[in-house]
């Protein structure tokens, strides 16, 4: 039986719930990493269902750092969850910076316009709450700049996302507190 059963795109809590629940088991069974993926991966899933994303995108936000943080690989993914779910996983953990799938899809590659925005709000999330939660210290200049990046890239694509909005609004206080270190230190 798989873990996560397809039946639960009608359901969004119910999916959610069995997320968590193998995000929670596989960082109990198999987790190397010191670093809060817990807590982060729950608010970047529960963030996305708080802005009204498809179930499957909230989904992937849960688990979205599951690959890279635990021995869970994209084969248990597949095996266990929604093909679409294990599709952005996979290409959540093969792409760090992201701009060579967008490359992709501007050389007419096929890849889906949806999916790659999809991918580009998660990732959006993602440095929202890393930039919210996790001290300045760790955010070093080659840091910053793929944050600039990252912004100056994908704008176009996702100046009308919630999940942007959020991510600018971190990105601009981060830039703020730099500034008012710099300036007083």
């Amino acid at each position: 039986m798989r873990f996560y059963d397809n039946h639960f795109k009608k359901n969004k809590e119910e999916g959610m719930e069995e997320a968590v629940k193998y995000l929670i088991i596989a960082i109990l069974e198999n987790n190397d990493t010191e670093r809060p993926i817990l807590m982060h991966s729950l608010r970047v899933g529960y963030r996305l269902e708080e802005y009204n994303y498809e179930t499957n995108l909230i989904i992937a936000g849960i688990l979205h750092d599951i690959v890279i943080e635990t021995h869970v690989t994209n084969k248990d993914i597949a095996n266990n969850f929604d093909p679409e779910i294990a599709k952005l996983i996979k290409a959540y953990s093969l792409y760090d910076d992201f701009t060579e799938i967008l490359e992709q899809y501007d050389l007419n590659y096929p890849v889906d316009y949806k999916f790659v925005k999809n991918l580009l709000v998660l990732k959006c999330i993602d440095y929202a709450d890393i930039l919210k939660h996790y001290s300045v210290a760790i955010h070093t200049e080659e840091y910053i700049h793929k944050l600039r990046k990252f912004k100056n890239r994908f704008h176009e694509i996702l100046k009308n996302e919630p999940g942007y909005n959020q991510f600018l609004e971190q990105y601009e206080k981060l830039n703020e507190n730099r500034k008012y270190h710099a300036d007083n230190f």
